[in-house]
């Protein structure tokens, strides 16, 4: 807990590199990063235009077998997005899907808004339609698109 804490405030305080230092030092304290603490420095990465390093590091922790939560695949989708890559965001959505986890507000919102902001307007509602279709219903921050 204490290392995911460190590697969220460092990232958002734009201190990636350090985040990463302290990430790497895991095993030194005999630890194996968990799901949260991955995903922490997955945020920090994505939104400090480290998208590339991101996605390596979102492979990586699929390789030493830490399994993606639902909040891991989200951050890796949003930031794909924000970074212009949405072909990339709805291969993430449909690996997620995939792997059996169910899509939520936070992450068909960061696939409506991220969509739209892509010029993918049409694909945004289209999938929106399909959101509500499916039961989750969009909040005054994922309506704008519909």
């Amino acid at each position: 807990m204490t290392f995911c804490a460190l590697i969220d405030g460092l990232c958002k305080r734009g201190l990636v590199q350090e985040a990463i230092y302290y990430f790497g030092r895991t095993p030194d304290f005999d630890l194996q990063p968990n799901v949260a603490v991955y995903t922490a420095l997955l945020d920090g990465l994505c939104k400090n235009n480290c998208i590339g390093a991101a996605k390596k590091l979102f492979d990586e922790m699929q390789d030493k077998n830490t399994i993606p939560d639902k909040i891991a695949y989200t951050v890796i989708i949003d930031g794909n997005l924000k970074h212009g890559n949405f072909q990339e965001a709805l291969n993430m959505r449909i690996k997620m899907m995939e792997m059996g986890i169910e899509l939520d507000l936070h992450t068909c919102t960061a696939l409506a808004w991220g969509l739209s902001q892509c010029g993918q307007v049409q694909q945004a509602r289209k999938f929106l339609a399909e959101m509500i279709g499916k039961g989750i219903f969009p909040d005054e921050f994922s309506v704008f698109v519909y």
